[in-house]
């Protein structure tokens, strides 16, 4: 089965209320699974399901289910810095493992950037986590987002403690953007995106 027809069976499955979700790893042969059952997105998936088809995760002690993540299975991310390798490409950051991430092979410089392009716009709250490269955070990487691609508007800067990025968009938007506003080059490393609907 190949890519064009993974993405045209999960938009049947979307479509009609599912929630399918992909998490591939670029490396590793034939036993894929053993790396999968360490997945915590996998069990949270698995576990968010119910007879009624609910798509909720498990209500934690004393507090509310938390929403699913939409699937961004059909996103496209690139980048003006290739990563480090064939496990830490632009598109590790929307494949929902937490054993893949993107990081940098060379440092970011004010004009580079990492993209996703959603396909079809999308509303919500969105979260992007970054990491640690080379034993250090980089600092200042902000999100810019656009509708088509061609206007930016900046919606977020992370957290130096944390190196998260929260933030809701009201109106849909079709590409995300990190940048650096550091005065010095940094390598960069982006972890995860989630992607909530708007309302959850």
């Amino acid at each position: 089965m190949d890519v064009g027809q993974i993405e045209c069976f999960a938009k049947l499955v979307n479509d009609a209320g599912g929630d399918f979700r992909l998490g591939t790893y670029p490396v590793g042969g034939h036993d894929a699974w053993t790396k999968a059952w360490r997945e915590d997105a996998l069990w949270d998936w698995m576990f968010s399901k119910s007879r009624k088809g609910t798509s909720r995760r498990p209500a934690k002690k004393g507090g509310a289910a938390e929403p699913v993540p939409i699937s961004l299975v059909s996103a496209v991310c690139s980048s003006s810095v290739p990563g480090r390798d064939a496990a830490h490409g632009p598109e590790r950051v929307v494949d929902g493992l937490s054993s893949t991430w993107y990081e940098s092979k060379t440092p970011f410089y004010n004009d580079d950037w990492w993209l996703v392009d959603f396909r079809t716009p999308i509303r919500g709250r969105f979260t992007l986590d970054s990491g640690v490269s080379g034993g250090t955070r980089a600092k200042g990487l902000f999100v810019e987002s656009s509708p088509d691609g061609r206007k930016w508007t900046r919606v977020g800067v992370f957290s130096e403690k944390t190196g998260s990025c929260s933030f809701v968009l009201r109106a849909g938007t079709r590409c995300l953007r990190v940048r650096t506003m550091a005065s010095r080059p940094q390598p960069v490393c982006l972890r995860g995106l989630k992607v909530f609907k708007d309302g959850e």
